[in-house]
């Protein structure tokens, strides 16, 4: 896939903060999940930006400052919709 207009400029692309889908897939660098969730961000004409699940509350604070949006990826566990 390619971007729909590649001629726009990383700075004026949204920054888009993607977290891992697992603690385990981040310590393993199983990227192969994590990239359909960049590529679609790329194709969307953002930034994708990987966010670690093992980063402090602070230096989590810190690097989502400046994103301009987030995907929640899904996961291999179910989450009760009411939470």
């Amino acid at each position: 896939m390619t971007p729909a207009n590649p001629q726009l400029s990383t700075a004026s692309r949204p920054r888009v903060g993607i977290p891992w889908r697992t603690s385990h897939e981040e310590a393993n660098r199983m990227t192969n999940k994590l990239q359909y969730y960049v590529d679609a961000v790329t194709f969307a004409e953002g930034e994708p930006v990987p966010l670690s699940l093992q980063l402090s509350a602070k230096d989590l604070a810190a690097q989502i400052k400046d994103l301009d949006a987030f995907v929640l990826p899904g996961g291999p566990a179910d989450v009760n919709p009411a939470l």
